[in-house]
């Protein structure tokens, strides 16, 4: 600029300036600067909250820890553009605001939904244990509904994949009673880094809920594929059984491995 080198003032600007030089079709210029932009005006929000807090992390716990940590996935420029999220669902969602989160729960008709469960539980002796009372009475709301409890799986849902995608894309199945609405998850919870995951407030040795959210953030679409889904909970097994069975990594080692004990889709 007049024969200076300054600053750029602009991430959209400097991205135009430079954009023949990327070799990178200009559509894809335009989507990557427009995740810097929400990143920038997102992440001044969080630091912003963060200041006004005065958060102290020294002798946190893990949970306390994952979720207010603000430079999640610093190694990526946009990591905080959560495109999809208003500022209203960024302030309601995202990790950094600590507000409690409340998961949908669905029933899913059996013929329309795929689940897996670790060797080490059962369908409804896992569930039961994480809804408490709210089990016995989502069943009842099954009935209510005209359906056999029997015949449908449990599934948490994100409260805004439920607003923005779920309602109104799966409108015929929530017509026919695939899809049934039983109601809110007893229990807070808090958003981890990825957003989609939720840490349970009121108990926390519930395990942690992964749920599909159709953002986009780090340039990544935070959907659940349904094969990861299900063959979450059989590699799991398959690692715990490799770990019990080698002296090594279970006497010597220690190895604690974490797994995903029941997926639904």
């Amino acid at each position: 600029a007049g024969g200076r080198e300054r600053e750029a003032e602009s991430l959209t600007r400097f991205l135009a300036e430079i954009r023949d030089r990327l070799g990178v079709e200009p559509e894809r210029v335009a989507e990557f600067a427009r995740e810097l932009e929400e990143t920038l005006l997102k992440d001044a929000m969080a630091q912003y909250v963060r200041a006004l807090r005065a958060d102290v992390l020294a002798g946190a716990e893990y949970d306390a820890l994952e979720s207010t940590v603000m430079d999640g996935h610093p190694y990526h420029p946009a990591y905080k553009s959560r495109i999809g999220f208003t500022l209203e669902d960024h302030l309601a969602w995202g990790p950094e605001f600590a507000r409690p989160v409340h998961p949908l729960w669905l029933a899913a008709r059996r013929s329309v939904a795929t689940v897996t469960v670790s060797d080490r539980h059962t369908e409804a002796e896992f569930l039961r244990g994480q809804l408490g009372e709210s089990y016995d009475e989502f069943h009842d709301r099954i009935r209510c509904a005209g359906g056999d409890p029997a015949e449908y799986t449990l599934l948490p849902v994100h409260p805004w994949q439920w607003r923005e995608i779920i309602a109104h894309t799966h409108a015929d199945a929530l017509r026919d009673s695939d899809l049934i609405v039983l109601g809110a998850d007893p229990d807070a919870h808090r958003p981890q880094q990825s957003i989609r995951t939720l840490t349970c407030r009121n108990v926390p040795e519930r395990p942690y809920l992964k749920l599909s959210l159709s953002i986009l953030n780090t340039s990544t679409s935070r959907v659940l594929a349904p094969h990861t889904v299900g063959n979450a909970p059989r590699i799991t097994d398959w690692l715990w059984r490799v770990v019990e069975t080698d002296p090594y990594l279970r006497d010597e080692l220690r190895v604690l491995l974490l797994g995903e004990v029941m997926g639904c889709s």
